[in-house]
């Protein structure tokens, strides 16, 4: 958080410092993984499904929109880096059902275990890490699990789309000079 203003004001005598040709999110990504301190963790996904986890650029007030995406595999574990100036814990943000989420913080060299819940997820640590409710879990995507497609629950909410239904797709009209492979006309 102090090296981006450092930054400006290190550019700020600089013609050109009004428009750079970078984002200082990228930057600061780029400082957070070649940092000396840095956390790594594991998350490890015990569920059939892929699963979201945020990595939170801010410890103090975390959130989705201001964070690194994962996308965990199913039944893989999954390192994650985290590079630190102030607080040496991985700050994770984890959707777990369509109306929780979870802030994770966890110490060098921490483990957390996703489990499917009958809700959505289980999100569990052996380790010493502090799992809290997230306030707003709603600006928290996640991935839907089959348990909550079987009860046709999601994380979805209202005015969101997920982007497979965003529009039909557009199907070519029928024409008399298909032929179909492998019909019963073929056979004869």
């Amino acid at each position: 958080a102090i090296l981006a203003p450092t930054l400006r004001l290190a550019l700020a005598g600089h013609p050109a410092s009004h428009r750079l040709p970078f984002d200082m999110d990228t930057v600061r990504d780029f400082l957070a993984t070649t940092s000396p301190w840095s956390t790594q963790v594991v998350v490890e996904n015990r569920a059939t499904t892929p699963v979201l986890v945020y990595l939170a650029r801010s410890h103090t007030e975390p959130t989705a929109d201001n964070a690194v995406e994962h996308c965990v595999p199913p039944r893989e574990t999954y390192p994650i880096s985290s590079g630190w100036l102030n607080e040496p814990r991985a700050t994770l943000l984890i959707r777990t059902k369509p109306n929780e989420a979870k802030v994770v913080r966890v110490p060098h060299s921490g483990r957390i275990f996703v489990d499917l819940a009958p809700q959505g997820l289980n999100v569990e640590s052996p380790d010493v890490a502090d799992i809290t409710d997230y306030d707003d879990p709603h600006a928290v995507p996640g991935l839907d699990t089959m348990p909550m497609v079987m009860r046709k629950e999601s994380f979805q909410t209202e005015g969101q789309q997920p982007e497979e239904d965003a529009a039909p797709p557009e199907l070519a009209p029928a024409s008399e000079d298909v032929r179909i492979i492998g019909a019963a006309s073929d056979l004869r």
